[in-house]
């Protein structure tokens, strides 16, 4: 890890410096984007601070570092609290710290992950964080065409060439894969002669796991089989638990699935399902991607891009009463193809290595200073 304990040691960069010193709050370690980012533009010689956000701001009013940029992921857990008025306090201090950091002659780029909270429990100050940062940032990062329109136009930016398409990197090489598509079968108990689907990840209301069990009931083939496994929003793994325990072709895994599992439940599956009922960018469509799979998308955000139909998946209308069933019929229908979709989408995926990530990154830097 980049991040060291103890101030102003974490503060050092190993690579020989460059002019350029970026502040990148750390934030979500156990996901890599930040890390293979970091290590990027490590390589072209950026000087990259990755720490709290608040030992930043106090290393540059201390003049322990004159920053150039600071580059922020998401926003809200900058104000985000257990409630409405202690975030909101929280909110006033991101924003009087920002024009602190601006006094300096700090700039400030923002790369748009999505444009609202997932769960979002404060809908106005999430409006306002992300207003306040689109409008003031000196650049934003989207990563797709879609995600740059729609950064665009929800901000009603006066100048939409600040806005710059970057892709999303790949996980190629930051997750085991050595388990064959037989083992991790095997491992799960499920039949080598199905075709298998795939839910991962973290179950929230939006990510449409019902409407993915309801499509998966109405097709009713026994030579389908589900696997569910991510660990459940409060009060929902009942639910989840009842419905697919009425099928003998459904496994469930209500955890957390750590790092040295991923492979296990990827590659058991022919096809990865995301039945999203509202997204910008997935980073889990990637994974699924950087291991070599088929996916199942609605077109929404940046799915339509990263996902080619007929390619490297299956695209569907997620306003469509039967959209989602649809398309996995037709990944049944094509299922002598999936491996060859798979190793499509594994090609586009080597495409956006880090290396291509970061210089693009620095370019952007480059554009307003």
């Amino acid at each position: 890890m980049l991040k060291q304990s103890a101030f102003p040691s974490h503060f050092s960069t190993s690579p020989p410096r460059s002019h350029l010193k970026v502040g990148k709050p750390a934030q979500f370690n156990e996901n890599p984007y930040q890390q293979k980012l970091l290590c990027g533009l490590q390589t072209l010689r950026v000087s990259v601070v990755h720490s709290s956000f608040n030992d930043i701001v106090n290393a540059c009013l201390k003049e322990k570092i004159d920053f150039d940029i600071i580059h922020f992921d998401w926003l809200h857990l900058y104000y985000q609290s257990r409630n409405p008025f202690t975030s909101s306090l929280r909110l006033l201090s991101f924003i009087r710290k920002w024009y602190l950091l601006r006094s300096k002659g700090v700039r400030f780029v923002w790369t748009a992950h999505n444009l609202s909270r997932h769960d979002n429990t404060i809908p106005l100050l999430d409006t306002l964080m992300t207003t306040f940062v689109a409008r003031r940032s000196d650049a934003i990062i989207a990563h797709c065409e879609v995600a740059k329109q729609k950064i665009i136009q929800q901000f009603n930016l006066q100048n939409p060439n600040k806005v710059h398409v970057i892709p999303h990197g790949n996980y190629i090489d930051c997750y085991e894969n050595i388990v064959s598509a037989s083992e991790a079968r095997a491992d799960l108990g499920i039949s080598q002669d199905t075709l298998t689907l795939l839910f991962m990840g973290i179950i929230r209301p939006n990510k449409g796991i019902y409407e993915l069990i309801d499509a998966f009931e109405a097709i009713n083939n026994p030579k389908l089989h589900l696997i569910v496994a991510g660990k459940p929003y409060p009060h929902e793994e009942e639910k989840i638990a009842t419905r697919l325990k009425q099928h003998s072709n459904t496994t469930f895994v209500p955890e957390y699935v750590p790092d040295d599992q991923i492979q296990r439940y990827v590659n058991a599956a022919d096809v990865v399902v995301f039945p999203y009922k509202n997204i910008l960018t997935s980073g889990a469509v990637i994974l699924a991607m950087s291991y070599g799979r088929a996916c199942i998308v609605p077109q929404l955000g940046c799915m339509g891009e990263t996902i080619n139909d007929g390619l490297g998946g299956f695209l569907y209308d997620p306003e469509k009463s039967e959209g989602l069933k649809e398309a996995i019929e037709r990944a049944i229908e094509h299922h002598f193809k999936l491996a060859e979709m798979g190793a499509y989408n594994y090609q586009k995926a080597e495409q956006s290595n880090w290396n291509v990530v970061a210089r693009q990154t620095l370019e952007v830097y480059q554009s307003f200073l």
